[in-house]
């Protein structure tokens, strides 16, 4: 399962939430931080990243080590679970895995109530 997002989260004033960590699209997923909120670089000011509790997915790299890692960078396909072998959809790691959001803003973070983007999840089976 692959997941993208449209476009950052974005208001009708064209303000934005950046991806984590800090607008930089952290690839690697890394332990959740608060937005830097340096004044003057809005990409600091909030991020938004996701997870997933697929313990076997790339090594572990969203659950190794212990604790949950988040990554930012879905604005490309990124896979968020897998399985490839008969699954039962209710046995973790095997057909059961959840996908977790975090959105975190400063006080800097431009006010909107009406941030919005789209979530695209794409199915491949595998026969």
């Amino acid at each position: 399962m692959t997941l993208k997002e449209d476009q950052n989260l974005l208001s009708n004033t064209g303000a934005d939430i950046d991806l984590f960590k800090d607008g930089a699209a952290t690839a690697v997923p890394t332990t959740w931080t608060t937005p830097l909120a340096t004044l003057g670089n809005e990409a600091t000011y909030g991020h938004f990243g996701i997870t997933s509790d697929d313990t076997d997915l790339n090594g572990g790299e969203f659950t190794s080590g212990g604790g949950r890692k988040y990554a930012g960078d879905f604005n490309t396909a990124r896979q968020v679970f897998s399985h490839t072998a008969v699954a039962d959809g209710t046995t973790q790691d095997i057909g059961k895995a959840r996908v977790g959001f975090k959105i975190q803003i400063s006080a800097l973070q431009e006010a909107a109530k009406d941030y919005t983007n789209r979530i695209i999840y794409v199915a491949t089976p595998t026969f």
